[in-house]
């Protein structure tokens, strides 16, 4: 009942925008906006704890899911009623728990010198995002800001955005295809600027 598709309506307290402005402040001002229900997917839902009357599960979701939503509707479809008491993300974009760091972590890894070592540069924190290593003449063309060519880049296959590294490895820019009438070029996301 709860894998899948499913329909959710979006909490009143949450960062969800009604006319450029987060919900949550409709509701603190006593005025809370209730947005249409939104569709979801929930992957993978499975029970860990049971200790009545609490319950732990872990849950593989799409972008956009409420999971406080999801414990009250679970809570409903049972008769029972249900709330959110914790949550832990373990898994963003490809980057999982076992790969953070805590904050008393990162200030020992501060005072020996050593944070860049622990930040993920830009390029590979873009895991799921196709990639081309661009040559000198590329790097240039993009460097200028001059349009790129889907030809220039034709060992990509059709995509909405890629990420072009410059022959270092640096991430040089994000390019996603634009007008739907013109297939053949690419537009920037963003570019960005590397000291050489």
């Amino acid at each position: 009942m709860f894998q899948g598709k499913i329909s959710q309506i979006p909490p009143v307290y949450s960062a969800l925008k009604h006319k450029g402005k987060p919900l949550y402040k409709y509701a603190r001002a006593g005025r809370p906006v209730q947005k249409s229900a939104r569709q979801v997917t929930i992957d993978r839902i499975a029970v860990t704890r049971v200790e009545l009357p609490e319950i732990g599960f872990t849950v593989r979701c799409s972008s956009g899911t409420y999971v406080r939503t999801l414990c009250a509707d679970i809570g409903h479809a049972l008769d029972c009623g249900g709330h959110l008491k914790a949550l832990r993300r373990t898994e963003l974009s490809d980057f999982g728990i076992e790969e953070a760091n805590s904050l008393e972590a990162l200030e020992k890894i501060e005072t020996c010198g050593q944070l860049s070592e622990e930040v993920v540069p830009m390029g590979p924190a873009l895991r799921g995002m196709p990639a081309l290593m661009a040559d000198k003449a590329l790097t240039d063309r993009i460097k200028y800001g001059k349009i790129v060519f889907r030809q220039e880049i034709d060992c990509i296959a059709e995509t909405d955005y890629i990420k072009i590294l410059d022959p270092a490895g640096k991430l040089l820019a994000i390019l996603y295809q634009g007008d739907a009438a013109d297939k053949d070029r690419f537009d920037y996301a963003c570019v960005f600027h590397h000291d050489d």
